[in-house]
């Protein structure tokens, strides 16, 4: 059962020859064509992929100098824990940091806490936040996040999603019965001020954040991100965004802006002429680096990374419009095609095994090159990691047929000829001046297969004891080669014609495969096989490897 399903699929081999890797392509095309209409895997991003490419850029873009961060630090937990005892601080503290901040005429305050809770033991201490919420509201803009939770939950919600700050339609089709699972902050001063929006952000499956929502959508209704509102508030203008997410582009490693301690802040003297200078007219976002607050997160520039700079990242690349865009799906997929096609010409022309090698790894490094480049120097991702992974694919499966499929084919050659039962053999021996020793196996295949292409039955022709491949021993610098004849083609002017094509192949395979190589003598023999011969081919090969020689040698001598 094995020996019959091996012959057959080297008879299938044979048929196909070096058209093999043509079927081979035409698959993978089709896979890549599937791929990019239905999987769409060229739409999502390579982590590794993307990660290598953000940390090798030259250089990055600078922070905002508008964006100032207040940062609770270990040290104001410590420093300011000391008269208000552990985190959380009561809501006072935050009224006294409204009241700096105005001082030094900050223009806008982003709150990246959420005040969930009442303060129930310190009533006192929210009715002083909520005051100066109200009152400083009226001249600085101040921003509360929201927080998504479980769409699990939205039934239970008693919340109407067009109740919500920012709720806007997108169509006709929202449902007036809507609810939505949020949090708000228990600050009534900011539900009515109405500078609310969602501080949701999700990492990729592998933990690690990349992307940052511009918007939200719910049952036909929509919310600006929280960095979204903020983002455009510092540009003063509409940023126009599309209703999706985008790739963060770093500033650079964690504390790429600058910082203010809040105990330095609050305790620093009434008047500091640098703390003026710096927070004049700034975005002033309100968040944590403590590890003890956990909120530290995963990036591609670092692990861990503060949340509070995340989010000043992503108002940063809204305000500038430089966030990284995605190459559409095509191009990936364009890419993989192409680099399929490429690899597929050189294995169906019978390239060099080497040539092919360089090709393919040149090919590999100017795909990862052209990523980098567009990604350093324009912000554009061109996720060309399924294009890479789509050849190497196709490289190593061709290569494998190669090493492993091909051979079969010879072997269904031999059996081919044995079956003829040939009555002749015309032996062609020549003499060149550089013998080549590399890449036997690839002569070898390129020669049968484009013999087989051609219609000539052609083997080389070994001693029994050669394992040098099948391009044959070399003697004195020879090559000797075998064409089964019948005792139709072995008569008359059919026979010059078969001589005539059979050496043009041979020189044109060794041209292709040696450019190096030049003949300076041949011989070709017309030798009968007999039927003892027939039966066995390592004794023929022999005999005619020596008739072969026998008469290269006598033409040198001439």
């Amino acid at each position: 059962m094995l020996e019959s399903l091996i012959s057959w699929l080297g008879n299938r081999v044979l048929r196909l020859g070096a058209r093999i890797h043509l079927a081979i392509a035409i698959v993978a095309l089709v896979v890549i064509l599937a791929d990019v209409l239905t999987y769409k895997s060229f739409e999502k991003v390579s982590g590794g992929f993307f990660d290598t490419l953000i940390t090798l850029r030259p250089t990055a873009s600078a922070p905002d100098a508008r964006i100032v961060i207040i940062d609770i630090d270990e040290g104001s937990l410590s420093e300011i824990g000391k008269q208000y005892g552990r985190w959380p601080w009561p809501n006072s503290v935050f009224a006294d940091l409204l009241k700096t901040l105005e001082k030094y005429h900050t223009n806008q305050v982003v709150f990246d806490i959420l005040f969930s809770d009442r303060d129930v033991l310190r009533p006192q201490s929210d009715k002083l936040f909520n005051d100066a919420v109200a009152d400083i509201g009226k001249r600085v803009l101040i921003y509360f996040p929201m927080v998504r939770l479980s769409p699990a939950n939205d039934e239970k919600s008693k919340i109407p999603t067009g109740a919500l700050p920012g709720a806007r339609q997108t169509d006709n089709k929202v449902s007036p019965t809507s609810t939505m699972a949020v949090i708000l902050p228990q600050v009534p001063a900011a539900l009515e001020q109405g500078n609310l929006a969602f501080l949701n952000v999700y990492p990729d499956r592998d933990g690690v954040i990349r992307h940052y929502p511009f918007n939200l959508v719910h049952q036909g209704w929509k919310f600006d991100s929280y960095a979204m509102q903020i983002g455009e508030s510092l540009a003063q203008e509409k940023t126009g965004m599309p209703n999706e997410h985008f790739l963060l582009n770093w500033r650079g490693p964690p504390f790429s802006y600058r910082y203010i301690s809040i105990k330095d802040l609050l305790y620093a003297k009434s008047d500091d002429e640098s703390l003026r200078k710096l927070l004049k007219g700034a975005t002033v976002i309100i968040g944590s680096t403590a590890p003890a607050l956990q909120d530290l997160k995963a990036t591609p520039v670092a692990t861990p990374f503060p949340g509070v700079e995340i989010l000043a990242t992503a108002v940063d690349n809204i305000a500038n419009k430089d966030y990284i865009q995605r190459a559409p799906a095509w191009v990936s997929g364009t890419a993989a095609s192409g680099f399929v096609i490429i690899l597929g010409y050189l294995f169906i022309r019978a390239f060099k095994p080497d040539q092919i090698n360089l090709i393919f790894l040149g090919m590999q490094v100017i795909l990862i090159g052209l990523a980098w480049f567009a990604l350093s120097y324009f912000n554009y991702f061109l996720n060309f990691s399924g294009a890479v992974t789509y050849g190497a694919a196709f490289f190593a499966i061709a290569k494998i047929s190669t090493l492993q499929l091909l051979p079969l084919g010879r072997e269904a050659l031999f059996r081919k000829i044995k079956e003829s039962k040939p009555s002749h053999a015309l032996v062609i021996a020549l003499a060149i001046d550089e013998v080549p020793t590399k890449n036997l196996r690839y002569f070898n295949e390129s020669l049968i297969f484009e013999g087989q292409a051609r219609g000539i039955t052609l083997s080389s022709v070994l001693e029994p004891d050669d394992d040098a491949g099948v391009f044959g021993p070399s003697f004195h610098q020879s090559l000797v080669f075998a064409q089964f004849l019948s005792a139709k083609e072995a008569n008359g002017a059919l026979l010059g014609r078969i001589r005539a094509e059979t050496l043009e192949l041979i020189l044109s395979q060794l041209d292709r495969c040696s450019p190096k190589s030049r003949v300076y003598a041949n011989a070709i023999n017309l030798i009968e096989v007999s039927e003892n011969a027939r039966n066995n081919y390592s004794t023929l090969g022999t005999d005619l490897y020596s008739a072969g020689i026998q008469s290269l040698s006598l033409a040198r001598s001439l």
